[in-house]
């Protein structure tokens, strides 16, 4: 199996919240890892099968009673929210190469049904 599957799937599921309150310090430093591995432009398009599971565990985050378990869902999400649309740098440049919406995009869908496919579809 591919050591960034392994890698994700293991860091989004200690980023999704536990009963146990020891799991905290696990959450927070799996969210905190997962922000700087979907910040990392080296990864490109390798990483961005894993953004709608790392969505969902942030917004699940923001429901926490634990401060930095919200601080962290928080950062992981505006960073997600960077790799889904890209930055606009200029006024002709409309996607960056390595954002979910410029790969979906070359897929000939709408902007409205990559929404739908990334928010609703993924989290059901």
């Amino acid at each position: 199996m591919d050591l960034l599957k392994i890698t994700m799937k293991e860091l989004i599921s200690l980023a999704r919240p536990m009963d146990d309150s020891q799991s905290t310090v696990s959450q927070v430093h799996a969210l905190n890892i997962l922000r700087a591995l979907f910040r990392d432009t080296r990864l490109g398009e390798n990483i961005i099968p894993y953004v709608a599971d790392g969505a969902k565990a942030a917004i699940l985050g923001f429901t926490s009673a634990v401060w930095a378990v919200r601080n962290s869902s928080t950062l992981l999400f505006s960073t997600l929210i960077t790799r889904i649309f890209g930055v606009k740098k200029g006024k002709d440049e409309l996607f960056k190469k390595n954002t979910v919406i410029a790969k979906i995009g070359r897929r000939g869908k709408s902007f409205q049904e990559n929404i739908l496919e990334l928010v609703f579809f993924n989290f059901i």
